[in-house]
């Protein structure tokens, strides 16, 4: 599964981690699943991503208000939360290119909190490099 993980040093990441995972670290903090059992439901979300197929971020579509508000505090460098619309940017690099960042994906939704308050939200995993137009 994908994890994209705000951390409350001020950096988003996109990492993969092993499906089923209950814990995982990165960058020295430990994130512990918040609940076990099925996945949550947190709405539509679509891979942002470059004219080049990079993806550099995430763009969720929350049914409830509880996500926004629990990502509110990572407003700014890279995060922006407008209603129940979130947007991670997970890198700097390039411009999202909409026609391509339209997947309308749902499910496989986990939250994971790390021990320094920071919070990974798990996806799906996207297919990274897909070019359509490739042979």
């Amino acid at each position: 599964m994908s994890i994209v993980v705000l951390s409350c040093k001020g950096f988003q990441r996109l990492i993969d981690v092993a499906q089923g995972a209950c814990g995982f670290d990165f960058e020295g903090e430990f994130f512990a699943l918040q609940s076990c059992g099925s996945p949550s439901w947190f709405g539509f979300y679509d891979w942002l991503r470059t004219s080049q197929y990079e993806i550099v971020g995430v763009r969720i579509k929350a049914d409830s208000p509880e996500l926004p508000a629990m990502l509110s505090k990572f407003i700014g460098n890279g995060v922006d939360v407008a209603g129940r619309v979130i947007t991670i940017r997970t890198s700097k690099a390039g411009v999202v290119d909409e026609s391509l960042s339209d997947d309308a994906d749902f499910g496989g939704n986990y939250i994971f909190i790390g021990e320094n308050g920071s919070i990974g939200i798990a996806f799906f995993s996207p297919d990274f490099h897909v070019n359509p137009f490739s042979g």
